[in-house]
């Protein structure tokens, strides 16, 4: 009797077990039910990301922000030594003014050789009339002629001049306005509203054009680009709002948009887990996700839900 008993009932640890799988079964034959009528796609999220640089070279003076800090748009970011930049300039500001002294004298000049070749017409003018009289001689009549020539000369000549320091002032003030570029290029400002994901230099390095010094996102609105075989692209719309459910925040969804197709095909990405799903040809469908609060954050895994009709 004692061994039919035993035979004809089970272990606690088997009915436990067997009670675990009944209630995993219904919670995901629930979760099927939910997502009924929709497919879905995996991907991680990604954002908009700008590497800020040095657009001179120099030390480094100051760096004002670390990662996780948020920056607003056109806020101070980086400042680089540019006392050499301003020495250069004062130079250049020297320059215009010698210039500008050149120019007054030449100038002078210019009025100088108009009153002599005034004069000069005036004279010969005068010693024609005589000559006709014959109350002057052809030599002086000659020599007023030549003199009138050469004031000619002179006056061409100084106005030729003239135009020398011009040319020579648009030089300077061309690279006058380089150097205000390059001395305003010394202080770096963001160029959106982001947050900073990653610093790459410290003050009092020496930087040079180019060189990153600060990675910033926009984290308010994400990106999260998944694969769908082609005969899945009929049955989505521009524009078209999907629900997305994020590792880590499972009591929440969140929605987002459909922005764009890739135009070409290409073989599912590696990261995928099958052989089987790698070799099929997919296109990249990408879709914006608000993120005011910042819950989600970059590389976080997601799955999206489109409908299927």
């Amino acid at each position: 009797m004692r061994l039919k008993n035993r035979a004809s009932g089970l272990p606690k640890s088997l009915e436990f077990t067997m009670l675990i799988c009944a209630l995993l079964f219904c919670l995901s034959s629930l979760g099927c039910e939910k997502e009924e009528g929709t497919f879905y796609a995996s991907g991680t999220f990604e954002a908009v990301e700008v590497d800020v640089g040095a657009l001179v070279t120099g030390r480094l003076l100051s760096l004002t922000k670390r990662e996780g800090d948020k920056v607003e748009k056109g806020e101070l970011l980086a400042e680089i030594d540019s006392e050499k930049l301003e020495i250069e300039r004062e130079l250049v500001e020297i320059q215009l003014e010698e210039l500008d002294l050149e120019q007054k004298l030449l100038q002078d000049k210019v009025t100088a050789n108009r009153i002599s070749l005034k004069n000069s017409e005036k004279t010969l003018k005068r010693i024609k009339a005589l000559h006709q009289e014959k109350s002057a001689t052809e030599q002086k009549l000659d020599d007023l002629v030549t003199a009138m020539k050469l004031d000619r000369t002179r006056l061409a000549a100084s106005l030729k001049e003239l135009s020398r320091p011009e040319i020579r002032r648009r030089q300077l003030r061309t690279r006058l306005r380089l150097l205000e570029r390059n001395i305003a290029d010394a202080k770096v400002y963001s160029p959106i509203q982001a947050q900073v994901v990653a610093r790459f230099a410290e003050p009092g390095e020496v930087v040079t054009v180019g060189r990153p010094l600060l990675r910033l996102a926009d984290l308010s609105l994400l990106e999260i680009r998944v694969y769908l075989p082609a005969a899945f692209l009929g049955k989505l719309k521009l524009g078209q709002p999907v629900k997305l459910r994020a590792d880590g925040i499972p009591d929440r969804d969140f929605t987002g948009r459909r922005v764009g197709v890739s135009p070409v095909a290409e073989f599912t990405p590696k990261n995928v887990q099958t052989p089987e799903a790698r070799a099929e040809l997919v296109y990249a469908v990408k879709i914006e996700v608000p993120n005011p609060d910042g819950l989600l954050k970059i590389g976080m895994p997601a799955d999206v839900y489109f409908p299927a009709g």
